[in-house]
């Protein structure tokens, strides 16, 4: 079932799981399921029962979408987002390589290996993942995938996530509750880039994630992922302020941002229109300018994206990268124009991001299934990800002969 993987991207609005295929003719999403999450607030789970039953129900939905059997036992890889887990670069990772051999699954192993050596850490964390930037192949220089090649000295950059190990004990134990068990865990944000481009586009980006209750930054270049953070902000603050204008739960103004076309409020003769809110609490539809959720909208997203603007100036990144593109993703990329508020700010090319996966429902390609895509991608295609895939078909004697050879040779 190596053809096959199950991605899960838990979110603070709803809990996604997709199913992945590869083939000679690429990697493709075959079918995604959604269902409201439960027990996730702003990227914090704070009820574990309520999380393992929705991330159940999820990866039941997503069965059912196919006539596939043995749907449970194909592997599964899990998105996690939050202000708690910790990001650091790692020194170098080095290692000398067969010259008579070329660089192979075990050499990237070795090397990955080194750079968590050379990490550090807080005490109470435990590294989730090493993502490999860029190799070195002894004088040449900025590979993104080294196997097959032949050296004498293997080189690589890595960003080196760690979290609270608590934390993802707790991430453990709610997935085998759901009847998941060694589920490889990302970072969303890493998976947010390989969601939205091909592994060839290196040029310099931004992506900014804005969800429910959390907005995730990452800044990329030529050699990898450069800068990460989070904020507790989001789609949630947009309907508060909405909320506490127009008197009426937050939850019923969420259909309200759709009725939102931005591009057009920019037109000189735009006539202010009246958008209908059923109030099912109080058995009345209720009549909200257009005009006035725009404003509202406009006031939040901007303090969000001049908080962003002000942290990426910081880093320098704008002055080693005079015009990097700025993808958005998430759910706030489905406001119609949301761009033109980005570009006002940042001065800066801004697309809605778009999955680069083929896929077997055109609704699939929508930025909100962004991670959700990065994260079948990061399992068939991110180099050392073979190694966990074969290992988990190994027998202990398999493991144990693997490594007598790694020895010898």
């Amino acid at each position: 079932m190596k053809d096959y993987v199950v991605a899960i991207d838990l979110g603070s609005a709803t809990i996604k799981a997709g199913l992945g295929h590869k083939s000679h003719n690429g990697i493709e999403i075959v079918a995604i399921y959604e269902t409201p999450s439960y027990g996730i607030k702003r990227g914090m789970i704070n009820n574990t029962q309520k999380v393992s039953e929705s991330i159940k129900k999820a990866v039941e939905g997503l069965s059912k979408l196919t006539d596939i059997e043995k749907f449970e036992y194909f592997p599964v890889v899990v998105g996690v987002n939050g202000k708690n887990i910790f990001t650091a670069k790692s020194s170098k990772g080095m290692i000398s390589t067969r010259v008579n051999k070329p660089i192979d699954d075990n050499d990237i192993k070795r090397v990955i290996e080194q750079a968590k050596i050379g990490a550090v850490i807080p005490n109470e964390h435990e590294i989730l993942y090493v993502h490999p930037n860029v190799f070195h192949v002894d004088s040449l220089k900025n590979i993104k995938n080294p196997i097959g090649m032949y050296a004498r000295r293997l080189e690589v950059e890595a960003y080196v996530v760690s979290v609270e190990s608590l934390i993802l004990k707790n991430i453990r134990a709610i997935l085998n509750n759901a009847g998941i068990s060694n589920a490889d865990i990302y970072l969303n944000v890493i998976a947010q880039k390989y969601g939205i481009l091909d592994e060839e586009d290196t040029d310099s980006l931004i992506i900014v994630d804005i969800g429910k209750h959390l907005t995730t930054l990452s800044l990329w270049d030529s050699n990898g992922l450069d800068y990460v953070t989070v904020y507790e902000q989001g789609i949630v603050d947009i309907l508060s302020e909405i909320s506490k204008e127009v008197m009426i739960p937050s939850g019923t103004c969420e259909s309200i941002l759709k009725s939102i076309i931005i591009n057009s409020v920019y037109d000189i003769d735009y006539e202010d229109q009246e958008i209908e809110i059923n109030d099912s609490r109080r058995s009345q539809t209720l009549k909200v300018s257009s005009r006035l959720v725009y404003n509202i909208i406009e006031s939040v997203v901007s303090k969000i994206f001049s908080r962003i603007y002000a942290d990426i100036e910081k880093t320098g990144f704008l002055k080693r990268f005079s015009t990097p593109s700025l993808y958005i993703s998430g759910g706030i990329a489905e406001i119609k124009g949301i761009e033109v508020l980005a570009e006002n700010i940042f001065n800066l090319p801004v697309y809605i991001a778009k999955v680069s996966l083929k896929v077997n429902n055109q609704s699939y390609l929508g930025p909100r299934y962004i991670t959700l895509a990065g994260l079948i991608k990061l399992y068939f295609d991110s180099p050392g990800n073979e190694i966990k895939k074969n290992n988990k078909n190994k027998s202990f004697i398999d493991v144990i002969i693997t490594k007598l050879r790694e020895m010898l040779e």
